[in-house]
């Protein structure tokens, strides 16, 4: 027999979708998940569009990690599966999650990360060069894809119906957000649903929490990626704590996420962690074996990428490639590659583990293959694209 607490919840919702739910806690159909979705994401209303190389980054993600992942296959699936994203025209710099794998990206974040600047429309992040920013955006879907992983949204749920709170009141208002489409509140404010200040802290205690455990996930995602990093994550969280604070007494909500410094400060935690304390960023500068990288702690700032994108990403495909033993000599193996990345030329350095097949790419630098195999045969570097190219081959060669 389900529990009452997410019972209520799922029962309030039946005027609206016509489900009977049954069962534990947890265990209702993948039907029952998608059409609970899909009524909320149809009362909201909003303009969207989906891109191709969103889509590409998503089923990039999917497939190196299928224990956990995969891709809804239509409307009589059986399973849980996620959705491609929908980009919504908002210049808000944010994405959510809602039941049955659907993720929304607000067009003002895919700007940011990938373009810095405002469009009518969003073309051309198919464009495998610009990697940095595509980390970026790969970290924040699979922060959404492990709330939905950890079906975040019912555990939410049955949070404000625990013990005396009057959970009844809560649901009304929940159903009332659904039935009005307001999509700020729905989404953002879960603490509106109820003018208890207790249920109101109790909900943002609650959802802090939950928006750790999803930053934590999205990292073990993308220890599984050749292409992004998990490092990637702490280059927007750097942001958010620059951003100016939102307007006092907007739509009257609490913060229900971390201050990004504690994000931040985890991510760079999980980085040391990963790579058993090899790799550190700490006071912007990157760390390997205890020396500052490059003896300035940063890489130099690239044609799609700057220092502390880059330094950050490279952070994170570090502490992966230590945590697998690629490209040292106790398990991999090092090269180079061009084509697959298609880099204008631009050399990306590849690891390996020779047991599973597991690879990532730890940067594209300006440098011919040649040139690069000439520099691995003992050359001495020119330049700081270089510098920065053997010295990241050392450190992985030496192994542990």
């Amino acid at each position: 027999m389900m529990s009452r607490k997410v019972a209520a919840v799922l029962i309030a919702l039946c005027s609206l979708t016509s489900v009977a739910f049954a069962g534990a806690p947890y265990q209702y159909t993948a039907q029952q998940e998608y059409q609970f979705g899909d009524v909320i994401w149809a009362k909201s209303a909003l303009a969207h569009y989906q891109d191709e190389g969103i889509n590409n980054i998503v089923d990039h993600i999917v497939k190196d990690n299928p224990d956990v992942l995969r891709m809804r296959s239509g409307e009589n699936d059986t399973q849980r599966g996620l959705q491609y994203p929908y980009i919504i025209p908002d210049n808000e710099s944010n994405a959510h999650n809602l039941p049955g794998g659907i993720i929304t990206i607000n067009q003002g974040l895919v700007q940011e990360c990938l373009y810095n600047k405002v469009s009518s429309q969003v073309h051309g992040t198919g464009d495998k060069t610009v990697i940095y920013g595509r980390s970026q955006v790969a970290n924040i879907i699979a922060h959404e894809m492990t709330h939905w992983i950890n079906r975040d949204w019912f555990r939410m749920l049955e949070v404000v119906e625990d013990g005396e709170y009057n959970g009844e009141v809560v649901h009304r208002s929940f159903q009332d957000y659904i039935n009005r489409g307001d999509w700020k509140l729905l989404m953002d404010n879960f603490t509106a649903f109820s003018r208890s200040p207790e249920i109101k802290a109790l909900l943002q205690q609650n959802s802090k929490r939950v928006e750790m455990e999803a930053d934590a996930g999205a990292f073990r995602l993308l220890e599984h990626s050749d292409i992004y990093s998990p490092g990637s994550l702490a280059v927007y969280m750097e942001t958010r704590m620059t951003s100016p604070p939102p307007e006092p007494g907007h739509h009257n909500k609490l913060n229900q996420h971390p201050e990004p410094l504690a994000r931040y400060n985890a991510i760079l935690d999980r980085i040391s962690e990963a790579s058993g304390g090899r790799v550190r960023y700490e006071n912007h500068m990157l760390y390997l074996d205890g020396k500052k990288f490059l003896k300035t702690g940063t890489m130099p700032d690239t044609l799609d990428g700057n220092s502390t994108e880059r330094t950050l990403f490279l952070a994170g495909q570090l502490a992966k490639a230590v945590k697998y033993r690629m490209g040292t000599r106790t398990g991999g193996g090092l090269y180079f590659t061009r084509g697959t990345m298609d880099s204008d030329g631009r050399v990306a350095l590849m690891g390996k583990n020779n047991m599973t097949g597991q690879t990532v790419m730890f940067d594209l630098f300006n440098v011919s293959a040649d040139n690069a195999i000439a520099l691995m045969e003992g050359k001495k570097p020119v330049g700081v694209e270089e510098e920065a190219l053997v010295a990241i081959h050392d450190f992985l060669k030496k192994g542990v």
